[in-house]
């Protein structure tokens, strides 16, 4: 699938919780770009435990600790037509203070950058309020921004976002789409953490000594990352540019 040279896209985590799942989804968003040979440039910002350069190889890390390295991504991403950024809840401090200084639709009007703002809850009401206050207090309902909220289920989000009146709140301002990353097994998300993989590359580790690599789990995996492709491409026109 070719990229319209013309269009450009930033899709990014928010929310200070730590431990809700973002680099999760934004790990299985990543693998499905690739099976649609979309190589996005993806950017880490956690200076705490560098996540996502741990998983992906293909990461550039960016050290939030100066400004002056979040003005060069930005100078990245508005030439490129995608862009992956994984802010992560242990960067937030340093983060907050420069997006403030962000025009998301300035950039949009001269770029025509688009933004997408991922937000993942679990069954934390903290992970659920953050999404809103990034909106509101960060982002400044910038209309350029668009919204999606991934309920994660391995980690219990649904019953409590579901009955949230944050829910209600947020479907009347931010008008967010909703998708469901479904739980896998706790055992099967170990292994991948302990060999660093995410699904998409596990389903191409040969390594025979990895349990990952046997016939059921293999199906396993390919069963849950079928569902959660499901799940995004009800949302593709948020997700590619």
């Amino acid at each position: 699938m070719s990229l319209p040279p013309n269009n450009k896209l930033t899709v990014f985590s928010i929310g200070g919780k730590g431990g809700s799942g973002k680099s999760w989804v934004m790990g299985l968003l990543l693998d499905w770009y690739h099976a649609q040979n979309i190589r996005p440039q993806l950017f880490e910002l956690d200076n705490e435990t560098s996540t996502a350069t741990r998983f992906h190889g293909e990461a550039e890390f960016i050290d939030v600790s100066r400004s002056q390295n979040l003005d060069g991504m930005l100078e990245k991403i508005v030439t490129a037509p995608l862009s992956l950024v994984d802010m992560r809840a242990g960067s937030t401090d340093r983060i907050e203070p420069w997006w403030r200084g962000v025009d998301p639709m300035k950039l949009s009007r001269e770029y025509g950058l688009r933004w997408t703002a991922i937000g993942v809850v679990d069954s934390s009401v903290d992970s659920i309020a953050n999404i809103g206050n990034w909106a509101r207090e960060v982002l400044k309902g910038d209309k350029a921004i668009g919204y999606v909220i991934a309920i994660n289920e391995g980690r219990g989000g649904g019953a409590i976002y579901r009955k949230s009146p944050e829910r209600l709140e947020y479907r009347k301002t931010l008008k967010p789409s909703e998708i469901e990353i479904p739980k896998l097994e706790d055992w099967v998300r170990d292994e991948l953490e302990n060999a660093s993989l995410r699904v998409g590359t596990a389903l191409e580790h040969t390594d025979p000594e990895n349990p990952l690599t046997t016939f059921l789990n293999r199906t396993r995996l390919k069963r849950y990352q079928r569902a959660v492709f499901a799940q995004f491409d009800q949302i593709k026109e948020q997700l590619l540019p």
